[in-house]
């Protein structure tokens, strides 16, 4: 005859198989989960990574499409000159071609290039004697993606104060552009002139930035005089590649007094209104130095 108690201790046992079953079940469903996912990770179908690969480039390549502006614009620099000067030179009393490199990164771009040059509180310096002031403007049509150099001729105008060049951008349609930062420049003074090296190996005539007739050794007869070396020439050094970074105006070489010319062809790739403005300067009265390999003693 059962008793209470042992109908309770086999409805314990009873429980406790279905539990341990249960349980075991559970187990079973949880480890092939977890090693499906350990294989996916470890041994992951090549398609899929490669796809994943793809999107991850995608999005990286739209992020830095999105960062960019929609019109990239470089620093100006007066020509004749080295790429990228910080602080470009200029003569007072004398024309000036500026180059600037500008790239529309979203969409075709049709609008006008305006430069003035300004004192230090921004204001444009008048013409002398006179409540004017000159304004140089050329036209810019720039294709979407392809970066384009504009030059627009300016005037320095004799002053001892500080002189920079304010330019801007202004989109026909929309009559305003990207604002853009005011460069400084350097005023050569009275007796400083440019010296332009044109070579296929423009490193070759490097020392001519150190000789004498270039830098001066004099540092002054006591300690009150300026021992900073005076320059007499400013040195550009330019290879065959470089051709565009003279001005194709010749009213702006009046500031170059020397032209050292080794192995570069007259003909292609010598731009035609570079080369127009170089035959202009030389019937002025340019000084055109025809160098050789073998005959390096200038000056």
């Amino acid at each position: 005859m059962s008793t209470d108690t042992d109908l309770a201790s086999d409805e314990r046992r009873k429980w406790s198989a279905w539990a341990i079953a249960a349980a075991a079940l559970l187990l079973l469903m949880f480890g092939i989960v977890a090693v499906g996912s350990i294989r996916g990770c470890f041994f992951a179908d090549p398609e899929q990574a490669a796809d994943a690969t793809e999107k991850k480039k995608k999005d990286e390549a739209d992020k830095k499409k999105e960062e960019k502006p929609p019109i990239k614009i470089e620093p100006p620099i007066v020509l004749p000159s080295e790429p990228k000067v910080p602080l470009p030179p200029a003569k007072p009393g004398h024309w000036a071609m500026a180059s600037q490199e500008i790239t529309a990164n979203l969409q075709d771009f049709v609008g006008d290039s305006r430069l003035a040059v300004v004192d230090g509180q921004n204001r444009p310096y008048p013409v002398a004697s006179t409540p004017f002031y000159v304004r140089s403007s050329r036209p810019v049509m720039l294709a979407k993606g392809r970066p384009k150099s504009t030059q627009t001729t300016f005037f320095i105008p004799l002053t001892g104060q500080t002189a920079r060049i304010a330019l801007d951008l202004e989109e026909r349609s929309l009559g305003s552009g990207p604002a853009q930062a005011i460069t400084p420049l350097i005023q050569m003074p009275s007796y400083q002139y440019g010296f332009v090296v044109l070579a296929r190996s423009p490193s070759r005539y490097s020392y001519i930035k150190t000789i004498d007739p270039v830098k001066s050794p004099f540092n002054g007869e006591s300690d009150d005089d300026n021992t900073e070396e005076a320059l007499h020439y400013l040195v550009v050094e330019l290879g065959a590649d470089q051709l565009a970074s003279l001005p194709d105006n010749p009213l702006t070489w009046t500031s170059v007094a020397y032209i050292l010319w080794d192995q570069i062809d007259p003909g292609e790739p010598f731009p035609a209104d570079q080369k127009k403005a170089l035959v202009d300067w030389i019937h002025w009265g340019g000084q055109l130095i025809i160098s050789g390999p073998d005959s390096l003693d200038l000056l």
